[in-house]
């Protein structure tokens, strides 16, 4: 008997729908083999969460029998939202602050698990020009500081999903092989507020949370830029900057 309080095939169809709202920001869509390796869902259970959201109009077919989200998701979003002009401001406020560091930034969250980019502003041109990047989560959860933000400030449920996942992190982030070994990093990482990690080619990366109680939001704000091991000022200059842009972001979410 399955004692779960959930709904098992409502959260079958909200992990299809992340998938669609973070991961096609190009708008190709997916066949039912690549959503079912993404998900894990058999086929023949997936062809029918598939139908039932065409059949509701949150997901389209076209011709190559590939879905593609459809229009009725924006819609909602348009009409629901108290501000519609709040994705623009976080937009302006990643922007300015990638322009000041003269380094990228990233802005992710959690979703079923996964480590999900929601904008990162250029590493090219290093202007602070905000687009939309198609991330493979892979193993960045654990190797990542933004990652390992999301997993140190994840409740229970959360955490329970990235170890469904991804199991435990192991040769990934310090060694970790257990719970209790898991608990006493993210109680550190919690603690001081902020990850660091010294990458290669001399890049300093670092993560800040970003967390809204009222709409029950978590993210993390990260930057990478060149810096030089050992330079403890580099470091408190570069979370400093983040974590009074995650308060800004946050302000603009809890209106």
């Amino acid at each position: 008997m399955d004692n779960s309080p959930y709904v098992r095939s409502v959260l079958k169809a909200l992990h299809i729908l992340d998938i669609f709202g973070f991961d096609d920001p190009l708008g190709e869509g997916f066949s039912l083999s690549e959503l079912s390796r993404r998900t894990g869902i058999a086929s023949n259970t997936l062809c029918k969460i598939l139908k039932t959201l065409v059949r509701a109009e949150y997901l389209t077919q076209d011709s190559a029998h590939r879905y593609h989200a459809s229009h009725k998701t924006c819609m909602i979003q348009m009409v629901t939202a108290p501000h519609a002009d709040l994705p623009d401001q976080i937009m302006q406020i990643i922007r300015a602050r990638s322009r000041q560091l003269a380094a990228p930034i990233y802005f992710t969250t959690l979703s079923f698990g996964e480590r999900k980019m929601v904008l990162q502003t250029s590493d090219s041109a290093r202007q602070g020009d905000v687009i939309r990047f198609d991330a493979k989560s892979g193993d960045f959860i654990y190797t990542k500081p933004t990652g390992r933000i999301l997993v140190s400030f994840a409740n229970s449920g959360q955490l329970n999903d990235i170890l469904a996942r991804w199991g435990f992190p192991e040769e990934r982030w310090d060694d970790i092989h257990s719970l209790p070994e898991l608990i006493r990093a993210r109680e550190e990482i919690r603690h001081q507020g902020f990850c660091v990690l010294h990458e290669a080619n001399d890049v300093l990366a670092a993560a800040v949370p970003v967390k809204v109680e009222r709409c029950n939001f978590l993210g993390a704000l990260g930057a990478a830029r060149p810096g030089q091991t050992g330079r403890q000022q580099e470091e408190v200059a570069l979370v400093a900057q983040l974590r009074d842009c995650a308060d800004q972001i946050a302000a603009v979410l809890s209106r």
